[in-house]
């Protein structure tokens, strides 16, 4: 279950992303209608620059007026309510692709925790595969002056998941193989694990049954959840890590102890994801946003009712979506104390 918090967040940063958005289609819809009025040099008769200048000024109304659903102040001519139409209707279709990609952000979120937590135990069966075989070629060269690495690669969870098919389409499910970064998950294996004494050490005592959650504490939280330069790389893969690794973190653990406790009979793997169980919170999120943003008018101009010589258009954008989320929380969510609204919305802007 996520916690409200987080949700909030999210819908506070993809309701930004949504204005930001906005904003770049109503720029792309003026560009297309200035294009639609430059003059054509094959034209018999091309139009003047005043006339150019009065064809655009219409347009500009006239798209205004449309988005704000008024009255326009001129008369447009056939060919400027044309280009408008056009201008409206590719605004449209941008505005309704990134509303729904608004109404998914938290599907989108949780994917990318689900993802980052698979990779990080495929890593761990990926690293026991090798190093599996390098104690089995050191078993056939006794002479060799190496250490064999420790025997972690035979921790129950790491051999029911080497095993497990349904674990291999797991990852396959959810793109988070490691054959793509092969050379890279190599080098990371060379310097975080095999040569390096106190991880070795760790490992050696996280390969006994009783150490349930040891493994983890050593290779994921200790390495991969540690390490600048891992946690660069996830970093790439989601633009978010910084706030989705806490989850990812505390959700890898969870996973753990339940393939631990399951390691003989197997477990259903979709328990283990992040969304499990969180159809109230999808739905917290979507009411939130959505109810936002659909009422944003009237909480902006409950915002102005409470500033003193202080304008709406003064106002932060993030600051603003802010008090919009408090004010929708606390007007429309009832089973919601205000209280507990106030106090949430006042940490998220310390962020």
């Amino acid at each position: 279950m996520l916690h409200r918090r987080f949700i909030r967040l999210k819908a506070l940063q993809n309701l930004y992303a949504f204005h930001i958005a906005q904003q770049a289609n109503y720029a792309n819809a003026l560009d297309e209608l200035q294009a639609a009025f430059q003059p054509n040099p094959l034209d018999s008769a091309p139009a003047t620059p005043a006339e150019q200048a009065l064809a655009q000024a219409q347009a500009l109304d006239l798209l205004q007026a449309t988005l704000t659903g008024t009255q326009p102040t001129v008369t447009a001519s056939p060919e400027v309510r044309q280009a408008v139409a056009q201008a409206h209707s590719s605004y449209q279709a941008a505005q309704t692709k990134d509303w729904r990609r608004l109404q998914k952000g938290l599907d989108q979120a949780a994917s990318a925790m689900d993802q980052a937590w698979i990779r990080m135990v495929q890593l761990l069966v990926t690293w026991a595969n090798w190093a599996q075989k390098r104690a089995e070629r050191l078993k056939l060269h006794p002479s060799s002056t190496s250490a064999p690495t420790a025997a972690w690669y035979q921790h129950a969870v790491i051999q029911h998941l080497q095993a497990d098919k349904a674990w291999a389409q797991y990852v396959h499910q959810h793109d988070a193989d490691w054959q793509p970064y092969a050379q890279v998950t190599t080098e990371w294996y060379q310097k975080f694990v095999k040569e390096n004494s106190q991880v070795q050490q760790c490992l050696t005592a996280a390969a006994h049954p009783s150490q349930a959650t040891a493994l983890w504490e050593c290779l994921i939280k200790g390495i991969l959840l540690k390490e600048g330069e891992i946690k660069a790389f996830f970093s790439e893969l989601d633009i978010s890590w910084a706030v989705h690794q806490h989850i990812v973190k505390k959700n890898t653990k969870k996973a753990w102890l339940a393939l631990k406790a399951h390691s003989q009979k197997g477990i259903n793997l979709d328990e283990l994801s992040v969304t499990a169980g969180w159809e109230e919170a999808r739905q917290f999120y979507t009411d939130l946003v959505t109810i936002t943003w659909e009422r944003s008018q009237e909480l902006e101009a409950l915002m102005v009712e409470q500033t003193e010589n202080w304008t709406a258009d003064r106002l932060v954008l993030i600051d603003k979506i802010i008090l919009k989320l408090a004010q929708c929380e606390m007007k429309y969510f009832h089973d919601i104390p205000i209280k507990v609204s106030i106090n949430e919305y006042i940490e998220l802007s310390k962020i």
